[in-house]
């Protein structure tokens, strides 16, 4: 049996939860700026523009995209049996509910 290190899986599950709420990928970006710019009525001109200022902002600041809340939701589905130790510490202050 393959054994994997709780640390090593913490430290990975820490780095994708920072990275997918406060690194939005480059096309995406680009695609929420150009909705911004071609956008023709005001207040969704002003909407997408909060939008990319948020997205500059997580970027800069490690901070979740989603501001007013400040909270990431994490799920994490596995196909074999996790260390009874992994999922917990991997989530850390998280939830981890086995699926059937």
């Amino acid at each position: 049996m393959k054994e994997i290190n709780v640390e090593r899986i913490a430290s990975e599950v820490k780095r994708l939860c920072i990275e997918a709420a406060c690194d939005l990928p480059v096309d995406v970006e680009k695609l929420i700026v150009h909705a911004a710019q071609t956008e023709e009525s005001d207040f969704g001109k002003y909407a997408m523009e909060k939008v990319c200022r948020n997205v500059k902002i997580a970027r800069e600041n490690e901070a979740p995209m989603c501001q007013d809340t400040r909270t990431c939701t994490l799920q994490a589905v596995f196909w074999r049996t996790p260390s009874t130790r992994a999922c917990p510490k991997a989530t850390s202050t998280g939830t981890c509910a086995s699926q059937p």
